[in-house]
């Protein structure tokens, strides 16, 4: 079979607005998978049919990358008329089960317009993965300690170890 994914490097998103989309598919959980230029790390994938400006239909996969939170997308190779649309979301879903993913479709074809617009805005492939701030913080007071005063180290260490305790106490209250 050719390759009939290929890889969109300067794709970061997909900025498009719900209306456009027609179908949706996300992997049922994570999975490991090792990306060229990325640490293998838990993945999340989706597969989306929608609307294109100019090429007509358009279908990509986009891989969710947890530790790294980008967004990785592959696009359908060929141009994609209507009457290929069946085949391309099966070699859509063979390639998406090739990296290990198991995808469900969400129906969003069958959802209300406000139920589509929730959905879609609640996912990352529109605007790209968020980085809450406390997971910055945490990524902050993982840098090595060359990379940071004695003062930061010393915060640091107070912060663990009140999310030790704290961590520690709802295990112990778990028995």
């Amino acid at each position: 079979m050719a390759a009939t994914f290929q890889l969109q490097s300067g794709m970061t998103q997909l900025p498009i607005d719900s209306s456009r989309v027609l179908r949706l598919y996300q992997s049922q959980g994570l999975v490991s998978v090792s990306l060229p230029g990325y640490p293998v790390q838990q993945v999340m994938a989706y597969l989306c049919l929608y609307r294109g400006a100019d090429r007509g239909l358009e279908l990509v996969t986009a891989l969710h990358l947890q530790q790294n939170k980008v967004l990785v997308f592959y696009r359908y190779a060929a141009p994609l008329p209507t009457d290929r649309v069946g085949a391309a979301l099966r070699e859509g879903n063979l390639f998406n089960e090739s990296m290990g993913f198991v995808l469900d479709d969400l129906a969003y074809h069958h959802l209300s317009e406000a139920a589509r617009s929730a959905l879609w805005d609640s996912l990352p492939l529109q605007k790209g993965p968020v980085v809450p701030a406390e997971r910055t913080a945490e990524a902050k007071a993982e840098a090595p300690p060359s990379r940071r005063g004695a003062q930061d180290v010393a915060e640091s260490l107070g912060r663990r170890k009140s999310l030790f305790l704290k961590q520690l106490g709802k295990v112990l209250a778990s028995f």
